[in-house]
């Protein structure tokens, strides 16, 4: 009988992993509450290939027990993520913002975009790197963090509670993107249209005009 590996699955050598639409994406957490939450996420980000993760004005602690406990195999991205003031600075150089929140904020806010529409959606209007926000544990995003997102997603649920914790809504929102993402392929070279303006640039330009 074989005798199975030393190694846990996470030893096992694995081979070039296909980029998909989170391989240039900043995953943003505002205001996050629970560090075993800033854990799960960083782990999160291992699992589904997402390279770069911001913290926006987080009221945990980042370095502590918890948060490395739960971060497995992803601590030194949860240790090093920046720490910003506002999401604008999180995001100034974003070509494309996503936010998340829950469905009573459509009248304000105009349809959500289904989360594995969002390849699609970023094929057609590529940038160097776009942004994936989340909000805190309590209340979600405010309204001053939705209005610097250029669209939103929300997650349907379908039991009495009407949010998802969020370790949950990140892994869920991540996977269906990741899943979605057009075969995994960016577009070919001589194709591709030109990637879009930073937020910092859009910015900049609209003062100039102003």
């Amino acid at each position: 009988m074989a005798q199975p590996s030393p190694g846990g699955p996470s030893d096992r050598p694995r081979g070039p992993t296909p980029p998909t639409a989170l391989s240039n994406c900043r995953l943003v957490l505002c205001r996050t509450q629970g560090p075993v939450n800033l854990g799960m996420v960083a782990r999160l980000c291992g699992n589904l290939g997402i390279p770069e993760l911001a913290l926006v004005a987080p009221e945990c602690g980042i370095d502590i027990p918890e948060a490395r406990m739960f971060s497995t195999h992803s601590k030194e991205l949860l240790l090093s993520a920046p720490v910003y003031a506002t999401l604008e600075e999180a995001t100034a150089d974003c070509g494309y913002v996503v936010g998340t929140s829950g469905d009573f904020r459509v009248g304000e806010l105009g349809a959500p975009i289904p989360a594995q529409r969002l390849p699609a959606l970023l094929a057609e209007r590529p940038c160097t790197r776009w942004a994936l926000v989340f909000g805190c544990e309590s209340d979600g995003l405010n309204e001053q963090e939705l209005r610097a997102c250029q669209a939103w997603i929300h997650l349907d649920t379908w039991g009495h509670n009407i949010s998802f914790n969020l370790a949950n809504a990140v892994a869920i929102c991540g996977y269906l993107i990741a899943m979605h993402s057009a075969a995994g392929r960016p577009p070919e070279p001589d194709s591709a249209p030109e990637p879009m303006a930073s937020r910092r640039e859009v910015e900049g330009l609209e003062e100039f005009w102003s």
